[in-house]
């Protein structure tokens, strides 16, 4: 079982985030952790969940996926995370900037293919046990 936590204020991006990895892997079977705006990711990322990746939305209420992965990084807390980035629907030169400082593991803009997800998650997945 791989388990992932996907963070979107929209439920509708987090069910297609879910979506995209079943059709990307359908010989994996996957658990889906949830948060839905950026202090839940913030809280359930701090306590841990032993997740493979953790997939993140730019913009959220109560704090953006970016001010939650630099909290953690300066917390020290991000080194013990999976590989973390965006799945997102914008993308601008100044936000790739920002997520490549902290760093993350990949930035994938809305809509999503499975082809995106098999390039970038297929050698993550390659490396668990």
């Amino acid at each position: 079982m791989i388990r992932i936590l996907i963070a979107d204020d929209s439920k509708v991006a987090r069910d297609m985030v879910k979506r995209t990895f079943s059709n990307a892997f359908p010989s994996e079977t996957f658990e889906f952790d949830e948060a839905s705006d950026g202090q839940e990711l913030y809280d359930k990322a701090t306590a841990g969940g032993n997740w493979a990746v953790v997939a993140t939305d730019w913009n959220m209420p109560e704090m953006t996926g970016i001010e939650v992965l630099r909290k953690l990084k300066a917390e020290g807390k991000l080194k013990d995370l999976p590989p973390v980035g965006f799945a997102t629907s914008e993308s601008t030169l100044q936000m790739k900037a920002d997520a490549d400082q902290i760093p993350t593991s990949f930035f994938l803009i809305r809509p999503h293919s499975v082809e995106q997800f098999k390039a970038t998650f297929g050698p993550i997945f390659d490396k668990k046990p």
